[in-house]
């Protein structure tokens, strides 16, 4: 959306608006859009359009039961479906996951809204007028009947429609000809222009609207030179926005000179017409104790006039500001100036239009509604009817007649009074405004809204499976209204509000399935009786009369406690953590068992509790017991207040043998490297990391473990490990990395979770259990790691139901550790590779080179981001790879032309040992720096999955070339890349 522009001129336009809004003679009395002019008699209602016809581009389907979503007065939001019920104060819903419906009184509901969907232009164009009542209601048909004191009028949705007459305010003709232009909205894809968007813009029922400030509706709606133009607005707490008619649809900006605008001042409403000279503007009305506007403007861009008009014919405002030119306009064939040809929406894209045909609504305030647009073609003058006459029609010639109507037949439209014994043609008539309707009636408890744009005020008196019983406020008899037509139901009544849903003991929670959340308490399910089969939850939320039963594959939920988020933490913290994981190179060469007790030795813990152990399961379970044993076949642990319990190798992740130790917290980096298994390990990958107080890190195969020692294996040699140094054991599972590299694991994991809950507890414990039983302060069940359980619910900060575990455990610290294979580069298919057209096309070159930390085969550390200032080639290899053992001396021979304090070449070996490394390079006789990739971690992050692999990266640390394959081709375009290199730097 184009930001609006800011200048000096809309710094000093507020404050003039309002000098001259204080300034207006007899401002005092203009309340409630009161008149500031002479009372010129009734405008023409034209054609004008209901709230806004919001349609999808989906055809109706014929399920009676559609999925929509219903809303609360508490603000829950329930996907579902309204099933038929005879209540006519209750509405029976069934919710989205739940097998059973609720029963909602109509009170707690705050409304209830469908997908549109598309009528189809034919059924659109049938309709003839549009009938708008006192109370707001609209109604399309045909009129069939007009007799003394009734109008009939025959719907396609509901059929004969038969109201009093005194309860109409007007009607107009709605299908488009060559006056009527714009009766219909679509919704946004009426305003979508290809300089402006919608966002901050919400289709809400049959209206538009916003409570975004600045957001900008921009339409090219086709405003011909002299046009009708019909605006309905409305708005909560204060009115504030702008209102551009005959803007330019070209523009990008929104201009103050842009169009005749409408703009609120304070809580004045000005109509203001502004050029590069001069500015002009007119009183229209005082908002402050108003929430809506409909007016009427006859805007005539030709002579330079705009005339606003209430909905009755008073005129409340005139405007006049010669326009400069007028070649913006057509010229017809007599050579009067004349507006461009009818934009028919269903034609938009063939018909002409002026520069000045757009509409651009700007919302300044808190919240803004745009209820109904409509545009006519002005062919006449400015309506003008008797004092004392009831009704004024208006005629497709532009002409008026104004009298009271005395009925319709026979195509005939017989006018009274002030033209007595008059007769005209129902054909030619395009609008009827009523002057003295009757007052509004009560408030309805409720609004209907159908797909057409119909709105009906009135109650509901039931709901069968094809159709709704609905009794409107202004018809003599109740309606049949075909349930697929339903657009939206809002509720106006909510007095008496429901009772609190909680009461006494009962807790409060939200449940969330998907899209639905809502408020509610548990309800009891289950028998006292002991069974093993999962019960299903049942729910009673606020506003239902019932409770409803979940349905067994729910997947959700509860919540009752907000759990705040830790901050991060300090750098001296993290610091000080790092320091910690620091390995002294000069400790290299111990076996890894050895270093392990070396570095537990340096810091002397205190001795643990036993039952202070902490078990972290796959599901996600946290469950604080003593750890007995550990052997071939799992975990034997114990609790104080249940029975012993059992928790196989499949399913554990973890065990932490210290109390309240957190997670290792490595940087990335670091746990890339640790969980990287290397090519020559992938047939026996570690399947534990044992993890000391100091924060070192030991991979290994645990064997067994007990109380006092750990036994495990660490690269095919067995060591013991007394069982006080080690802080955590973490379960990598490796089997589950390899299932997912190779499909394997093609069944539906997350079914296992089906029937099951998990309870995260407020001292932060989860357990999953099957429930077997509920209340609404308890709920219980039977874990398969601790046995019976029960959780009152004032200690549960969630319940977790189905397959949403899978989704709140995946992100745990633990169950972030997980293996992963390294690189397993491929040989290049042929010698001559490294072209410049496939080797360009690498999203590494123009980057910041990926930090490589490595050791050298002599022992010494390497790191490239040290290497600043110099150009550094990477050479990735491996001694299996024939074409990488006959380019590396070719490589070895080019780089001694360039001085090595300058351009220096390391060549990285993917995966292999030292003494595998060493004999080669004294066969080839090669005299290379080799740094040794030992997990294949340097080659993942350069992407190396083809060797040989040749990496140039500058001076400043990017990425200039990255060439694939071998041969003298590869080293000839290292060379020259190296060469213009150096000369653009002597440069």
């Amino acid at each position: 959306m184009p930001q609006l522009l800011n200048n000096t001129t809309a710094v000093v336009r507020p404050m003039f608006l309002l000098c001259f809004v204080c300034l207006s003679p007899g401002n005092a009395q203009v309340t409630d859009l009161a008149p500031v002019g002479p009372n010129q008699g009734d405008p023409t209602p034209g054609t004008t359009d209901q709230p806004a016809n919001i349609r999808r581009p989906q055809t109706a389907n014929s399920n009676e039961f559609r999925t929509g979503s219903l809303t609360l007065i508490d603000g829950s939001q329930v996907p579902g479906q309204l099933l038929p019920t005879s209540d006519s104060k209750q509405v029976k819903w069934l919710a989205s996951s739940f097998a059973t419906p609720f029963n909602f009184t109509l009170q707690a509901i705050e409304s209830i809204k469908y997908p549109r969907i598309n009528l189809g232009p034919e059924r659109l164009r049938s309709d003839e007028f549009a009938i708008e009542f006192t109370n707001r209601d609209i109604v399309y048909g045909n009129i069939t009947g007009w007799e003394t004191g009734f109008i009939t009028i025959k719907t396609q949705s509901f059929g004969e429609f038969r109201v009093p007459t005194e309860s109409v305010t007007r009607l107009y003709r709605v299908q488009e000809n060559e006056t009527v232009l714009f009766a219909r909205s679509n919704g946004l894809q009426s305003w979508n222009t290809a300089q402006w968007e919608t966002s901050g813009w919400n289709e809400d029922g049959n209206y538009l609207s916003t409570n975004q400030r600045g957001a900008v509706l921009n339409g090219d709606l086709g405003v011909p030179a002299r046009a009708v133009i019909e605006l309905t607005l409305s708005w909560k707490d204060q009115a504030d926005f702008i209102v551009s008619l005959g803007s330019d649809v070209t523009a990008t900006e929104d201009h103050s000179s842009d169009g005749w605008r409408l703009e609120t001042a304070g809580q004045k409403l000005v109509a203001v017409r502004e050029s590069q000279e001069e500015a002009n503007l007119a009183l229209i009305a005082d908002l402050s104790l108003r929430r809506d506007l409909r007016l009427t403007f006859y805007l005539d861009q030709i002579s330079g006039t705009l005339h606003v008009m209430r909905k009755d014919g008073t005129l409340l405002a005139s405007l006049t500001m010669p326009t400069e030119t007028t070649d913006t306009f057509e010229s017809s064939g007599d050579g009067d100036l004349a507006p461009p040809a009818a934009p028919n929406p269903q034609r938009l894209d063939a018909e002409p239009k002026s520069p000045q045909s757009g509409i651009r609504i700007v919302n300044r305030g808190k919240q803004l509604t745009v209820e109904r647009v409509s545009i006519a073609r002005w062919l006449g003058s400015l309506p003008n009817a008797a004092a004392d006459a009831d009704a004024l029609v208006a005629f497709n010639d532009g002409t008026f007649a104004s009298g009271s109507i005395d009925g319709l037949a026979s195509g005939k439209l017989s006018i009274g009074k002030a033209n007595p014994e008059s007769t005209f043609a129902w054909d030619d008539v395009t609008g009827i405004t009523f002057r003295n309707p009757a007052p509004p009636p009560a408030p309805s408890e409720c609004a209907l809204f159908l797909q057409n744009g119909v709105r009906l005020s009135g109650k509901f008196i039931e709901f069968d499976s094809s159709k709704c019983s609905f009794a409107s406020a202004n018809s003599t008899s109740p309606s049949q209204i075909p349930r697929r037509d339903i657009r939206s139901i809002i509720v106006f009544t909510h007095d008496p509000k429901p009772p609190e849903v909680a009461a006494g003991t009962e807790l409060k929670g939200q449940l969330q399935v998907g899209d639905l959340k809502l408020a509610g308490v548990l309800a009891p399910a289950g028998s006292e009786t002991k069974t093993t089969l999962p019960i299903q939850f049942r729910w009673k939320p606020y506003g239902s009369t019932l409770a409803a039963t979940m349905k067994p594959n729910a997947s959700g939920n509860i919540l009752y406690r907000m759990i705040p988020t830790p901050g991060p933490k300090s750098a001296q913290v993290r610091a000080q953590e790092m320091q910690r994981l620091r390995i002294k190179q000069q400790q290299r060469g111990l076996n890894f068992g050895e270093l392990f007790l070396k570095r537990a030795d340096e810091v002397k813990t205190p001795k643990v509790e036993r039952d202070a152990h902490v078990v972290h399961v796959l599901t996600g379970d946290v469950i604080s017991c003593r750890v007995d044993r550990i052997d071939s076949t799992g975990v034997y642990v114990s609790t104080i207040d249940s029975k012993d319990g059992f928790v196989s190798h499949e399913e554990i992740k973890a065990i932490e043998y210290v109390t309240n130790a957190p997670p290792p917290d490595l940087e990335a980096a670091k746990r890339e490297r640790l969980l990287t298994i290397p090519r020559l390990q992938k047939s026996a990958p570690p399947t534990h990391i044992l993890c000391s107080h100091n924060g070192d890190f030991l991979r290994c195969r645990l064997i067994e473990a007990d109380a006092d020692s750990i036994r495990a294996e660490v690269q095919l040699t067995e060591i013991t490990l007394p069982r006080d140094r080690v802080a955590q054991i973490i379960w990598l599972h490796p089997q589950q990395q390899i299932n997912n590299e190779t499909n394997a694991g093609s069944k539906d994991k997350t079914s296992i979770y089906d029937g099951l809950a998990q309870v995260l507890l407020r001292d932060g414990e989860r357990v999953t259990f099957t429930p077997t039983r509920s209340s609404t302060t308890h709920v219980s069940g039977e874990s398969a790691i601790i046995g019976p359980c029960s959780f009152p619910l004032q200690n549960v900060d969630q319940l977790i139901l189905g397959e949403q575990i899978l989704t709140e455990v995946t992100d745990l610290a633990y169950n972030r550790w997980k293996l992963q294979s390294a690189v397993e580069p491929l040989v290049t298919a042929a010698m001559e590779q490294g072209s410049q057209e496939s080797n360009a096309s690498s999203p590494l070159i123009g980057q910041t080179a990926p930090e490589v930390a490595l050791q050298l085969l002599d022992g010494t550390p390497f790191k490239l981001s040290e290497q600043a200032g110099k150009i550094v080639v990477l050479d990735f290899w491996a001694t299996w790879c024939a074409p990488c053992m006959q380019t590396m001396p070719l490589v070895e021979k080019a780089m001694e032309q360039f001085d090595p304090d300058s351009v220096r070449l390391i060549s990285i070996n993917l995966q292999e040992s030292a003494q595998q490394i060493q004999p080669v390079l004294e066969r080839y006789k090669l005299n290379v720096t080799v740094a040794m990739d030992i997990d294949g971690v340097a080659a993942a992050r350069y992407q190396a999955k083809a060797i040989p692999q040749l990496v140039i990266v500058g001076e400043d640390g990017i990425v200039k070339q990255l060439l694939v394959g071998g041969g003298s081709k590869v080293v000839e375009q290292m060379t020259t890349t190296i060469e213009q290199m150096i000369k653009a730097t002597k440069q």
